[in-house]
């Protein structure tokens, strides 16, 4: 069962001392698995040895990340509460946090100000070095599962539907067959860009729900952002939580429960 809750240090930081709270109230609660979205717009929150200036400019309003110690005793601390750690690092949009490696090689589908959309140019300079960066993430994270996002992406610039398909495919098929690891990524990557294998676990949220994707014969996770999504403040007490009280097995028939996650 996947019973989970995701924190986006890609956006707002969270330090390990608030991290490992959440993980000990996830334990009490039988939470067991921590979707920890790593990377976004306002940066890559983990250490990057191959890569150390990912993460040199984070200072100021957008200072924080993660040492790879941390993450190891991160992982440690949920494995010893029984929560899995599983990572998201997205792309190819919501990557302008990436922007730092532009001088390595990465490539963006615009030059704008706040370009956030990798380009998948001829010669390969994007995914090679996307693949030696996440190749170094899968290392720290010993959990099967390896989420790369791959949700509002869009026609822009240089890139186009087949340019960003082929990104992202490539990507998939290099967490399978390198890493040894199951893809995972917001439902775009299936009903958008078509670039999920049969094995890729989606995650709905917007405008499809667990049932598309089962129809599949895929594995789905319901993240529907009209009952799950605490980016706006609640009313207190229990009308708060009322949005939750949703049945993630809505239209999914009994054959395809298997699938539901």
């Amino acid at each position: 069962a996947w019973r989970g809750l995701m924190i986006h240090s890609g956006r707002r930081f969270f330090p390990v001392p608030l991290v490992k709270n959440l993980l000990d109230t996830m334990a009490a609660v039988k939470l067991n698995v921590l979707h920890l979205h790593a990377s976004d717009h306002c940066r890559f929150a983990v250490e990057s040895k191959l890569y150390p200036q990912v993460t040199a400019a984070l200072v100021g309003e957008r200072g924080g990340f993660y040492t790879q110690d941390d993450i190891r005793e991160l992982v440690r601390y949920a494995k010893a509460r029984g929560i899995r750690v599983v990572p998201e690092f997205d792309i190819p949009g919501h990557a302008h946090g990436l922007i730092p490696l532009e001088s390595a090689g990465l490539k963006y589908c615009t030059a704008e100000d706040d370009r956030s959309q990798l380009y998948n140019d001829p010669e390969n300079s994007t995914v090679n070095l996307l693949k030696n960066l996440f190749g170094e993430m899968s290392g720290l994270f010993e959990d099967d599962v390896f989420n790369i996002g791959c949700d509002e992406t869009s026609a822009r610039g240089r890139c186009d539907v087949q340019s960003t398909f082929s990104l992202e495919r490539e990507i998939v098929n290099t967490i399978q067959q390198e890493f040894g690891k199951t893809p995972e990524g917001w439902e775009e990557i299936l009903f958008s860009e078509d670039a999920a294998t049969q094995s890729t676990i989606v995650n709905a949220w917007a405008n499809h729900n667990a049932s598309s994707i089962t129809s599949t014969g895929r594995r789905a996770v319901e993240s529907a952002a009209t009952h799950f999504y605490f980016t706006n403040s609640g009313p207190g007490g229990p009308e708060g939580w009322s949005k939750c009280h949703y049945d993630i097995s809505t239209g999914v028939p009994p054959n395809q429960r298997h699938l539901l996650l």
